[in-house]
C-alpha cells in the first residue's frame, strides 16, 4: 500500500511540475526570425510568423502575434498588410480587456502566464501610431486623423481603465489591503500630436496646427519626467514660403523587454512582510486576519527593461551634402515604463494573493499527505508542491518583440525636384552603423513629403 501511495504523489507532483512549465515565458524559438531582420529581410521575417504561428505563439498570445507581424510588415512597406495585422491586435486588445473585467474571480486565481495576453498599454497606444504612419505612406490622411483621436481618446481613460478593473478585483476579505492602479501620469503623445500637425498643415488648416504645435509645448513642460530631453526646434514648421518641406521621422532602437524580480513573503500571526533585493513602491506588510506564522513563499513580477540602442546620432544627407541632424521626439521607452506603472500594483497584489491562497493550500495537501503516506512519499510530495508553487507564480513576461525604442524627426525645405537622400545612423564612435537610402525622390510643393526610416540596432 505504501509502495502505490509513494508512487501516486509523485505521479501527482510530476503531473503539477509539468502544468506549471506552461507558465514561463519562452522567446529562444524566435531565432531564426531574429536572423532574418538582422538581415533587414523584414517581409520574410513577417511570412515566417505567419507560417510558423503554430510554433512561436500559443492561442492565448494571438495579440502578441498580431503586433508582430503587424510591426514586420511595417518596416517591409506593406503598410495595408501591417494595418490589417495591427487593427486584429487592437480588436483583440479591446477585447479581452472587456473580458478581464468580468472575469475577475478567475483571474485573481490564476497566473498572469496562462491567460491570454491582453497588451501592454503602450502598445495600445503606439498601434493608432504606426497605422497612422502606414496611412499617411499611403496617403489616406482622413484615415490617419482616425487612428491619432484614438490615442488620446485611450490616453483619456487610461487610469479609470485599471481603477474599474481593481474594483473587480475586491473579492477577498482575507488580505485587508486595498487593489487600486497606479496614477496615470501620461496625457499627451507628443509624437502623435506631431504627427496631427503635419497632415493639418499639410491640408492648410493652419489655426488647427497651431494648436497642436501648443499641445506639443504644453505637454512637454507637463511631462519633463518622460520628455527629459531637449524639445526639436519644429516652430518653423508653421512657417510658409515658396519652397517645399521635407520631413524626416526615424526610429532607432528597440522597445523595452520584461524582466522579472524575486520577491519573498513571510507570514506572522495576522499579517505577512514582502521582501526583496529590489526596492518597490508597493505595500511591504500586508494584515491578512487568521494567518498562520513562518510560512515562507516566494514569486515574481515583472519590469520593464530598457534595451540600449547602438545609435547615437542620425544625420540625412541630400545629394551626399550633409543636410541636417535628426532630434529625438519620443522615448518609446519612457512611455512605455510610465503606462506600466498604472498597472504594476494591481500585478503586485494579485500576485501576493494568489501566492499566500496558493501556498495555505499546498501546506494544508501536504499535512493530509504526511499522516497518509510512507515518510519518504511525503517528504517527495511536499517538496514537489512546494517546487510548484514557485514556478507556478513566474512573471509574465510576454511583450511585442519589434516595437522600436525611440522617435526622431528633422524638417528641411528644398525647391521642388528631385534628391537623392541618405539618413545615416552613427554609433557613439561615429562609425555608422546603416544607411537607408531613398534615390530619386520626388520633393513635391504640395503635399507631405514624409521620409520614413528606421534603423533597430
Amino acid at each position: 500500500m505504501k509502495k502505490w501511495l509513494l508512487l501516486y504523489n509523485i505521479a501527482v507532483a510530476v503531473f503539477i511540475l509539468n502544468s506549471c512549465a506552461s507558465v514561463i515565458t519562452r522567446t529562444t524559438h524566435f531565432r531564426t526570425v531574429d536572423s532574418l531582420i538582422e538581415e533587414r529581410d523584414f517581409f520574410s521575417a513577417a511570412k515566417e510568423l505567419e507560417a510558423g504561428k503554430n510554433r512561436y505563439y500559443q492561442a492565448k498570445d494571438r495579440v502578441l502575434y498580431y503586433l508582430d507581424v503587424g510591426m514586420l510588415y511595417h518596416y517591409a512597406g506593406d503598410y495595408q498588410k501591417s494595418n490589417e495585422f495591427l487593427t486584429e491586435a487592437e480588436y483583440a486588445i479591446e477585447d479581452l480587456f472587456t473580458k478581464s473585467v468580468s472575469r475577475a474571480a478567475v483571474s485573481l486565481l490564476l497566473n498572469d502566464n496562462v491567460l491570454e495576453y491582453s497588451g501592454e498599454d503602450y502598445e495600445d497606444i503606439y498601434i493608432n501610431i504606426f497605422k497612422a504612419l502606414n496611412f499617411l505612406m499611403l496617403d489616406e490622411f482622413d484615415k490617419a486623423f482616425v487612428e491619432i483621436r484614438r490615442i488620446n481618446d485611450k490616453l483619456n481613460v487610461l487610469e479609470d481603465k485599471y481603477g474599474n478593473l481593481a474594483k473587480s478585483y475586491q473579492l477577498t476579505e482575507e488580505a485587508k489591503v486595498d487593489i487600486k492602479p497606479g496614477t496615470n501620469r501620461y496625457h499627451n503623445s507628443i509624437l502623435g500630436r506631431y504627427l496631427s500637425m503635419l497632415i493639418y498643415r499639410t491640408e492648410g488648416e493652419m489655426d488647427a496646427a497651431r494648436i497642436d504645435y501648443n499641445y506639443i509645448v504644453d505637454g512637454w513642460q507637463q511631462q519633463s519626467h518622460i520628455y527629459n530631453f531637449a524639445k526639436p526646434e519644429i516652430s518653423s514648421h508653421l512657417n510658409t514660403n515658396n519652397k517645399a518641406k521635407v520631413n524626416f521621422i526615424s526610429f532607432t532602437g528597440r522597445a523595452p523587454l520584461k524582466r522579472a524580480y524575486e520577491r519573498r513573503i513571510t507570514t506572522f500571526e495576522n499579517h505577512l512582510i514582502v521582501s526583496g533585493n529590489e526596492p518597490t513602491e508597493f505595500a511591504d506588510i500586508i494584515i491578512w486576519p487568521s494567518l498562520d506564522k513562518d510560512l515562507h513563499f516566494k514569486f515574481s513580477i515583472p519590469f520593464l527593461q530598457k534595451r540600449e540602442s547602438q545609435i547615437s546620432r542620425v544625420r540625412v544627407y541630400v545629394d551626399d551634402n550633409i543636410i541636417t541632424e535628426l532630434s529625438k521626439i519620443e522615448d518609446i521607452n519612457k512611455v512605455a515604463t510610465e503606462t506600466f506603472n498604472v498597472k504594476a500594483p494591481i500585478i503586485y497584489i494579485k500576485s501576493v494573493i494568489r501566492t499566500v491562497a496558493k501556498g495555505l493550500i499546498a501546506e494544508q495537501t501536504k499535512q493530509r499527505v504526511r499522516s497518509q503516506s510512507s515518510e519518504l512519499g511525503g517528504f517527495l510530495f511536499r517538496v514537489f508542491a512546494d517546487v510548484a508553487v514557485d514556478i507556478s507564480e513566474s512573471a509574465d513576461l510576454r511583450i511585442a518583440r519589434y516595437f522600436p525604442g525611440e522617435a526622431l524627426i528633422s524638417e528641411i525645405e528644398l525647391e521642388p525636384g528631385i534628391y537623392d537622400f541618405r539618413v545615416a545612423y552613427y554609433n557613439k564612435y561615429g562609425s555608422i552603423v546603416f544607411e537607408d537610402r531613398y534615390d530619386s525622390y520626388e520633393v513635391k510643393y504640395s503635399g507631405l513629403n514624409l521620409i520614413r526610416s528606421f534603423c533597430l540596432n
